[in-house]
């Protein structure tokens, strides 16, 4: 996931991971010169008996809302002060759905590529999805672009016979949702709230990576489940996920009479 440091200014944005069992919260500053850093974070798990389908939009505000104060009291220490410039939230499964689309166009001869026409390609492409409610999509951006076959940064200007554009969509009921914003704005109140998939950050930090790996299959075990995705030219081609996590293994393989909670 790509957070923008472009000033030169001392900065520090707030950091989420949630997902069905828990949520983390850090504060990653990103001082004048060097590297960003962490300076604070706590995790916070939902109960085993909260991870029930009555249970989970409460423990979903819950957990983030204890994440986030330990976390800033943390922070506080020292002496720092002053609110973050943004809190980027990054949803696990099941809250959060990922699917990717793609469209294509041809020419005749080469033609200057606009982002009206990548635009355009990325609506058609969300078209396939079908009729999904607009308070349900988390996010829905153009994650790759393919000039006569190769992937460009930077499309617009450039010439081409052919442009491929592929679009994430990631979804997220409307409670979980509202139970979430409710629990950031609480925390951080007035702070810009950044909302992203964790397909979507998978995505971006392979496409960072330098050691060629552009296809492969990752396997993600949460606490309440496993998601499976398949990723092919640094694009999600497929994902699903089954309720079994590293709870349910634990549970299934420790000897009777020595289960704990």
């Amino acid at each position: 996931m790509r957070v923008p440091f472009f000033s030169r200014a001392p900065k520090t944005f707030a950091i989420a991971d949630v997902g069905a069992g828990g949520s983390a919260v850090g504060f990653v500053q990103v001082p004048r010169s060097g590297p960003a850093r962490i300076v604070a974070t706590h995790r916070s798990f939902s109960p085993v008996e909260e991870r029930t389908a009555e249970g989970a939009v409460t423990a979903l505000g819950t957990t983030f809302s204890e994440s986030a104060a330990s976390a800033l009291a943390q922070y506080s220490k020292g002496g720092r002060k002053g609110r973050p410039e943004a809190v980027y939230v990054v949803v696990h499964a099941p809250w959060a759905e990922s699917h990717s689309f793609s469209n294509e166009q041809h020419f005749e001869k080469d033609t200057k590529i606009t982002a009206d026409m990548i635009g355009t390609l990325a609506k058609s492409a969300l078209a396939q999805a079908g009729d999904i409610p607009r308070d349900q999509i988390l996010e829905a951006s153009v994650v790759h672009v393919e000039l006569n076959g190769y992937p460009v940064t930077n499309p617009v200007g450039r010439m081409a016979q052919q442009v491929k554009v592929a679009v994430l969509l990631s979804t997220m009921q409307k409670s979980y949702r509202d139970a979430l914003e409710h629990a950031v704005q609480a925390a951080f109140p007035s702070t810009p709230l950044k909302l992203r998939s964790h397909a979507r950050a998978l995505v971006s930090l392979l496409r960072e990576r330098h050691d060629g790996t552009r296809n492969c299959v990752i396997v993600d075990v949460a606490d309440e489940g496993t998601v499976f995705s398949v990723i092919r030219k640094n694009l999600l081609d497929g994902q699903t996920q089954i309720p079994a996590g590293t709870h349910a293994l634990l549970t299934r393989i420790a000897p009777a009479g020595s289960r704990e909670e």
